[in-house]
């Protein structure tokens, strides 16, 4: 009587599943290779664009952002000093010299003076000459007659010879501008005595600079600060300077907290957020060839701003490189479950069906082998199978056949 087996102690299923083993086992071999590879490229092309982006962001974008903001840092000192330096030519001007030595019959040749300079410059919105009591002796436009002996910065040019006051935000024009004076003390060339001040009004245009220094940098973004902090220019927002508290962005804060509030030198560098790369500098007098005792500089930070989506659009290549290699290595992951799916399906089926010429001829040896045991001997052994199962099946008719030869001697010999 043939034992009842669960199919995996049987023969055909341990056929099976060394067939399912053997089809699985290469298959899991080859992917796990070139999953670990492709990961490995994967990984490789992701710390070089990491690599890459610092590089490109420290070496090259950063450093390249805060020579900008150097440069044009050094731009405006230089302006400025090219209008102190024209201040302080005034005071050589012999219509004025004339004026406040001899008396009111030089005040209309010094107004002329006054008056053409102020009309061919940009920049100057009235100049105006006073004695040392302050007194406005003559100035180039309106009529104001004020004494300027409680003005700062008059007091200033008249104790040390040269002052430059700080800039003040003028509301009350229709465009508001940003104003402040220069002011440059006018002495005797014999006797070196004070004679009296010359003084320039400078009245600048937030979006008039905003669009003249912004057009330099058309692809970036451009923000100026006073000493004191106060927002002078912004590009990106041209009427942002009106605002009393504005809300800094966090490279505008970054860039603001290395900011001193005087007018010291802040070098070249730069900050760079999730958001923007941005390059910051602040010359001073000292930095440019035109110097003066007296005047430190502006004091004007200038940040120079550029997203980093732009900033870094070289490595979209290296971007697409790392995502196509991830979306392989992802479908590289799929196509081997799905290979490993249909070979776990289909091969223990083939395996079924292969097995049967195996455990088919088995099963009738099997049976055979019972009738023997039970004395019938004209069992007959039908296995037409030319391999070991066909061999195997030849000898054991053999034996049954010389079981049969012997079986009919011994009842001969109990006859006789």
């Amino acid at each position: 009587m043939a034992t009842q087996r669960s199919f995996f102690k049987s023969l055909r299923g341990k056929i099976s599943i060394q067939m399912l083993l053997v089809s699985l086992l290469p298959i899991l071999i080859i992917g796990a290779v070139v999953y670990t590879s492709m990961l490995r490229a994967e990984n490789k092309a992701s710390d070089s664009v990491d690599d890459s982006r610092a590089v490109l962001a420290n070496d090259t974008i950063g450093k390249t952002k805060a020579r900008m903001a150097w440069v044009l840092s050094l731009e405006l000192e230089t302006w400025a000093a090219e209008r102190v330096a024209e201040v302080k030519s005034w005071s050589g001007n012999s219509d004025i010299r004339q004026m406040l030595a001899k008396g009111a019959d030089k005040e209309r040749k010094a107004w002329g003076f006054l008056a053409e300079k102020v009309g061919n410059s940009p920049f100057l919105s009235n100049a105006y000459v006073t004695d040392l009591l302050g007194n406005r002796l003559v100035q180039a436009t309106g009529f104001n007659s004020s004494n300027e002996s409680e003005n700062p910065v008059w007091q200033k040019a008249k104790n040390s010879g040269l002052a430059v006051g700080t800039i003040q935000l003028d509301a009350s024009k229709i465009q508001p501008t940003f104003d402040f004076e220069i002011a440059y003390r006018i002495d005797d060339f014999s006797t070196g005595e004070a004679m009296g001040i010359v003084t320039a009004q400078i009245s600048l245009n937030p979006i008039t600079l905003s669009q003249e220094y912004g057009s330099k940098f058309p692809d970036d973004r451009l923000v100026i600060w006073d000493y004191t902090g106060r927002l002078l220019v912004d590009s990106g927002d041209l009427e942002r300077y009106l605002q009393e508290k504005p809300t800094w962005s966090e490279s505008e804060q970054k860039v603001r907290a290395k900011m001193p509030k005087n007018t010291t030198i802040v070098e070249p560098a730069y900050v760079i957020t999730d958001k923007a790369v941005a390059g910051y500098a602040r010359a001073a007098n000292t930095s440019v060839s035109m110097q003066f005792p007296g005047f430190d500089g502006l004091g004007w930070m200038v940040m120079i701003e550029e997203p980093t989506q732009t900033a870094f659009v070289a490595l979209n290549s290296l971007e697409d490189l790392k995502d196509d290699l991830s979306n392989n290595t992802n479908t590289t992951v799929i196509i081997l479950v799905v290979l490993i799916l249909v070979v776990a399906a289909v091969v223990p089926g083939v395996a079924f069906y292969l097995s049967r010429g195996i455990t088919r001829p088995l099963a009738q040896l099997r049976d055979t082998a019972e009738k023997v045991s039970l004395g019938d001997m004209d069992v007959t052994v039908r296995v037409e199978s030319d391999d070991e199962i066909g061999d195997l099946a030849q000898s054991f008719e053999r034996m049954v056949t010389a079981i049969r030869f012997l079986s009919a001697d011994d009842s001969d010999e109990k006859k006789e």
